[in-house]
């Protein structure tokens, strides 16, 4: 299953404040940690990353999936509370 199947799931099921924590925890994480590396990633890694991203946020503002995610539109360092 992938990670954008998990997030569709059990999103409407935790409130905003607990979804914010496991983005953090699970990817929010693992971008901080591994930017260097980010450097060094292909741009289509880096898509797969992005995709993963918009639909946590997605998920988490409970904003429907087919709406176009922008660079503009989301919080610059993940969602906050």
């Amino acid at each position: 299953m992938e990670a954008k199947d998990v997030s569709r799931k059990i999103s409407w099921k935790l409130n905003k404040k607990t979804l914010i924590v496991v983005y953090n925890a699970l990817i929010g994480s693992i971008i901080d940690y591994g930017f260097f590396i980010l450097f060094h990633v292909s741009q289509t890694n880096i898509q797969k990353l992005q995709v993963i991203q918009n639909t946590c946020f997605k998920s988490i503002y409970h904003l429907p999936y087919d709406i176009p995610s922008t660079s503009t539109f989301w919080p610059s360092r993940g969602p906050k509370g």
